[in-house]
């Protein structure tokens, strides 16, 4: 391997990291926002937000059993007006994400 090829290989490493970096941060703060904007009465929906990241993936949402009125507040029901939570907060993080992720990509590079 050539000099050349190691120091396109580290670049291309500190990438995938800084993206995967910007995905994790994305995640967490759709749930944050998330949690911010539920409508709260015991509290257990919005403690059952969470983010679950990996080298290879992101999810936020409510993976509670317990908690599966969650898309009938995010949705609503032909008797329970929607009040969304977790749609509006992940539209808030696409429109922050290109920046988020330049940010990091610069800073690893």
């Amino acid at each position: 391997m050539t000099d050349v090829d190691r120091a396109f290989a580290k670049t291309r490493e500190q990438i995938v990291n800084a993206v995967t970096k910007s995905i994790g941060e994305a995640a967490e703060a759709i749930r944050d926002e998330a949690r911010r904007n539920v409508p709260v009465d015991t509290g257990r929906l919005r403690d059952n937000i969470v983010a679950k990241v990996d080298e290879k993936q992101a999810k936020v949402g409510v993976f509670d059993r317990d908690s599966y009125y969650a898309m009938f507040v995010e949705f609503g029901t032909s008797d329970q007006q929607a009040q969304p939570f977790l749609g509006p907060a992940a539209e808030l993080e696409r429109s922050r994400l290109v920046k988020r992720i330049q940010k990091n990509v610069e800073e690893s590079l």
